[in-house]
């Protein structure tokens, strides 16, 4: 076999390898989605023209998880005529009739960690996802305040720059959504809950900034494999080497001290008086939320095919970030790349930006509330339940 034919044979069995947009080897690869839509203003597929997207392709179906899920969906339905649009300007229309928090359960030995997320990148925002049943480690789970079912069951949680929900007429830098999936009847819903990321800290967040880390592992996994894919196509190579896997090792290590710190604070709650009641200390992910009050309305999904089927939860104080951190997130939104021709595919805006226009509420058919301390305060345990 000739030099020049090996080369050739290597670059096709390289290319069929779907580059890096896991960080666990042993689950299977995420090809590269490739989307009719964009968050590019007045471009061919951006926002104003998102009712026209095609909702029945293989990419929209992997993009959206419609090929593992049953969720409610049936059809495009971004046009602007609908009966409960987000995102919106959430300012309250209704009195809040919650009657507690958003309620966590007590961590478990047998729950899922942050080494359990499945981090991948997409065209137009980051994501981390949960094991989609329980089999590998029991989800995280929250019971929303007068809302069925009493479970619902984390699914994803991914980053939009800038927010795509105001509150009171004010956008933030980003927004952390997480979205979990029903049960029983509602078990092709979702609810999400959403978090504002404020750039103003003077400090990096370390919880937000071991999602970063891993995200950042991903931009590197790819460009390390297109550019091993280049060599290999000029001839200048004729073997691969190993995967880079800078920044998995600091992401790990930060993980292990927040769980030694995480079991040194369980140690102390089970000594403390057995009288002394105290608010439960919300098991990860939730441990990232600065508040338990919150916005409440139903809305759509906020990305094509904006189906109707959120129950959405949006907390009303931000987490501070900082500058840097914003910045590495929108460098990572714009230096998406695809993994079949090695070229950038973002659907970010130059900017970095991934967020649907404000859509007009339906006072019809849509109410919003506001939480506040005024309507419930911290929901209380002994001890031993903390």
């Amino acid at each position: 076999m000739s030099r020049n034919t090996a080369v050739i044979l290597l670059g096709i069995a390289l290319a069929t390898l779907t580059p890096a947009t896991s960080r666990h080897d042993m689950r299977e690869k995420l090809e590269p989605i490739h989307l009719p839509f964009d968050y590019i203003p007045f471009s061919p597929g951006g926002p104003p023209r998102w009712h026209e997207v095609n909702v029945t392709g293989n990419d929209w179906e992997k993009f959206v998880g419609h090929d593992k899920l049953d969720l409610d969906i049936d059809g495009n339905e971004c046009d602007g005529d609908r009966r409960r649009p987000s995102p919106i300007n959430l300012i309250a229309t209704a009195k809040c009739r919650d009657n507690h928090e958003i309620l966590t359960r007590q961590p478990r030995e047998t729950d899922c960690t942050f080494d359990s997320l499945d981090f991948t990148s997409t065209p137009y925002t980051l994501r981390a996802n949960f094991p989609l049943d329980d089999a590998q480690c029991i989800r995280p789970t929250i019971d929303l305040p007068n809302g069925y079912p009493f479970r619902w069951h984390a699914y994803l949680i991914e980053v939009h720059l800038r927010s795509e929900h105001l509150l009171d007429g004010r956008r933030y830098d980003g927004e952390l959504q997480m979205y979990h999936l029903g049960q029983g009847d509602q078990k092709r819903q979702l609810a999400a809950v959403s978090v504002m990321l404020d750039a103003s800290a003077y400090f990096d967040n370390p919880k937000l900034q071991m999602y970063i880390d891993e995200w950042q592992v991903i931009a590197n996994e790819m460009q390390t494999n297109c550019t091993k894919r280049r060599e290999l196509s000029s001839g200048e190579r004729d073997g691969m080497t190993s995967r880079n896997k800078s920044g998995k090792d600091v992401a790990g290590a930060v993980h292990d001290q927040d769980s030694r710190q995480d079991k040194e604070r369980r140690q102390l709650q089970d000594e403390e008086d057995e009288e002394n009641y105290g608010p439960r200390r919300k098991m990860f992910p939730y441990d990232i939320w600065p508040t338990i009050y919150y916005y409440r309305y139903r809305g759509q999904i906020t990305t094509p095919p904006c189906s109707q089927i959120v129950s959405w939860r949006v907390l009303d104080e931000p987490l501070r970030i900082s500058r840097k951190q914003y910045k590495q997130l929108a460098h990572l939104m714009t230096g998406y790349i695809d993994g079949d021709t090695c070229e950038n595919s973002s659907a970010a805006s130059p900017r970095g930006e991934s967020y649907r226009p404000v859509q007009q509420m339906n006072e019809l058919y849509q109410n919003v509330t506001h939480c506040t301390e005024e309507d419930f305060t911290f929901w209380m345990y002994p001890p031993s339940q903390q």
